[in-house]
């Protein structure tokens, strides 16, 4: 059997085509997962500041605060890695909140991150202390998540 040029070239185009097929998909998975983990560092995020609030209502422990604001200090500079392009609304197939904004205005987003640790620095100041008011007082002047939330998150929907 003799195969000819033509069925070559199209046996070839075929091949790649599969190949750029399967990259495409692997990519769209790569960034679902990254989309499923920035959730989830965003939860944890949460869960660290619940424990300072639990501190100032007395319903939790100086010292889970403390640790608590640690592991948001080390987590806190990685949050812009969990954003890259590709990964807001409409990009992926997993629920998500992550305006366009993100990519247009990455400096601010960038900035906010950046506002955030230095409130997180504040916050750990009062909560070593061990003054609950003072803590509480800086809590809520701070609104950590804020500073990301109100413009480069879109509303629940």
């Amino acid at each position: 059997m003799r195969v000819s040029g033509k069925q070559l070239g199209f046996a070839f185009t075929l091949i790649v085509a599969g190949f750029s097929a399967e990259i495409a998909w692997s990519q769209q998975e790569d960034k679902e997962k990254i989309v499923a983990d920035r959730q989830e560092l965003m939860k944890q995020q949460g869960r660290q500041l619940v424990a300072v609030r639990n501190f100032f209502q007395s319903k939790g422990e100086q010292a889970e605060a403390v640790t608590g604001l640690e592991n948001l200090k080390k987590s806190l500079p990685t949050v812009v890695n969990y954003f890259p392009a590709g990964t807001g609304l409409g990009e992926v197939t997993t629920k998500t909140r992550a305006k366009p904004e993100i990519w247009k205005e990455h400096d601010k987003f960038v900035a906010a991150d950046k506002q955030v640790a230095t409130q997180i620095a504040q916050l750990e100041e009062a909560v070593k202390s061990g003054d609950k008011q003072k803590t509480e007082t800086v809590f809520n002047e701070i609104k950590f998540c804020d500073a990301c939330h109100a413009t480069f998150r879109a509303p629940q929907q």
